[in-house]
């Protein structure tokens, strides 16, 4: 009764139990959020994510986020090139929807790319704050004279990995896959 104990909403587990958890129970939700491009899925996990903050407002909720897509995918036996999985308004997103719903912390499941990974600290030290904001801050700072061409293509990029339109059409039962 002392001690907490940590389990994962993941998978088959990720919807709420049918009885109540005890009061040292501490969940850490399974968020694939690294795939805007899967508008469903999304929407989907972020309905979940809600459900759980809605039953248990008071209780320790944490996160483990998968930012090990798409490329572990790629370099699991299947050795193919993945297009750069830029996601930065995404992350900002999901940063304010996670300090809504109370969410305390996550553990990563890979990391991100340099610039997404910049992002996501500075959305953890204060996730008020405007992507493009922080965007503004970095892209000087890290490329200096190449600041412009360099955002213009990041956000290209992102566009193009984000956008639902930009996959293979839908399968029965909804997109499949990481990329």
């Amino acid at each position: 009764p002392d001690k907490y104990i940590a389990t994962l909403s993941y998978g088959s587990y990720a919807e709420l139990p049918s009885f109540p958890l005890e009061d040292n129970i501490a969940v850490q939700f399974c968020h694939h959020g690294r795939a805007p491009f899967d508008p469903k899925n999304c929407a989907h996990e972020d309905a979940l994510l809600k459900k759980w903050a809605e039953a248990h407002p008071n209780d320790r909720k944490f996160l483990w986020v998968y930012y090990t897509f798409p490329r572990e995918k790629a370099g699991h036996g299947e050795r193919w090139h993945v297009f750069p999985g830029f996601f930065a308004h995404e992350i900002g997103r999901q940063y304010k929807m996670f300090k809504k719903e109370g969410y305390r912390g996550p553990f990563f499941n890979g990391w991100a790319e340099d610039i997404d990974a910049y992002l996501t600290l500075k959305m953890l030290e204060d996730s008020d704050q405007k992507v493009d904001d922080i965007l503004d801050d970095f892209f000087p700072s890290y490329y200096g004279e190449a600041a412009k061409p360099m955002r213009k293509l990041y956000e290209m990029i992102e566009g193009i990995y984000c956008g639902p339109e930009n996959y293979a059409a839908e399968r029965p039962g909804g997109l499949v896959g990481h990329q």
